[in-house]
This record gives C-alpha cells, structure tokens and sequence, in this order.
C-alpha cells in the first residue's frame, strides 16, 4: 500500500502500479518497456506489409508491378490514418491535459473477467489457428490493413501521461515532487 506525502492511499493505475507518484526509475522503466514493445510490433507488421506487398508484386512484370506497389503505400498510408483517428480528440479533455487515447465510442463494457478468458483463448488457441488454418493467410493480409494501429499506439505511448486513470490520478494526488493537499483542492 502506497501514501502520498500527506497520508492518502494512493490509487494503483493498471500498468503503472503506483509509480506514477513517484516517478522514478520503475516509471520510467514501465514506459519505456511499453513503448519499445509498441515499436516492435509496429516493425513485425511493416516488415508483413513490406513482404506481403512486394511478394505480391513480384508476382507481376511491367505497370501492373507498380500499380500493386501503389496499392499497397495508398492502404499503409490509410491504415496510419485511420489509426490516427481512432485516438480521441475531445477539445474539453485536450485543453484539461488529457492524453489522447484508443478510444471507441460504440464500445460496451465488458462482463468482469471476460478480458482473462479471451486471454486464456488467445494464448492457447490463436497459435494453432495461425499455424495450421487459412487463419495464418488471414492475419499476416490483416497486418497490411491494420499496420498503422500500433505504430499509433507507439507514438503516442510517449505522451505525458500513458493513460487517462494516470493523468486522473496525477490530476488528484499530484507527484512525490509536486504533492496536491486534498484538503484544500478536493
């Protein structure tokens, strides 16, 4: 159980623990692991896309090669836009300091545990559907579509704050450094 420096329970933020307070080296440690993993995923699924694309291409002599190049840049370019998009812009949050964030408006709360069980799912069946199904063919096409998600994701894991429960908490409790007294700010 973390204080801060006026005797208040510190919230643990998912993924951060309480290190947001402090911010010291295991903070800093998290964040970079996170970001350094975004990046990797981003360069596996360019490296799918750059395979995909110019297998694809290969395949073909004269303007029909460079027209699947084309084809294949124009639906990168998009995917990075349209993973731009999928992090909110909300005016009131962005003038607050809240850090842009995946969001979908349409999403539904998930049911307490599912998030554990599609995990389990994940890890023991989505290997073996990859190896042996057409499901291999289906994600390493979807890498092309979707590449620009994590490259998203990786850049704006760099942000002040990594989520908005850190920058709620840090906007309540305030840093080891720069402590807020709840007494006087609520």
């Amino acid at each position: 159980m973390a204080f801060d420096a006026h005797g208040y329970t510190l919230p643990p933020v998912k993924g951060l623990g309480t290190s947001w307070y402090e911010r010291g080296a295991g903070y800093r440690a998290r964040r970079t692991g996170l970001t350094i993993g975004l990046a990797a995923v981003a360069a596996i699924m360019v490296y799918l896309d750059f395979g995909v694309v110019t297998g694809i291409a290969s395949l073909y002599t004269s303007w029909v090669h460079y027209l699947v190049l084309g084809v294949g840049i124009a639906i990168f370019i998009g995917s990075l836009v349209w993973a731009y998009r999928q992090f909110n812009d909300v005016p009131e949050e962005k003038e607050a300091g809240c850090p842009r964030i995946l969001y979908n408006p349409r999403a539904r709360p998930l049911k307490p545990g599912t998030t554990k069980r599609m995990m389990r799912g994940a890890t023991l069946m989505g290997p073996m559907a990859v190896a042996g199904s057409a499901a291999g063919l289906v994600a390493i096409v979807g890498a092309v579509f979707f590449a620009g998600l994590p490259i998203m994701m990786a850049a704006f894991s760099m942000q002040r704050y990594v989520s908005r429960a850190e920058f709620l908490a840090v906007q309540r409790y305030g840093t080891r450094d720069h402590p807020r007294d709840l007494v006087t700010h609520g």
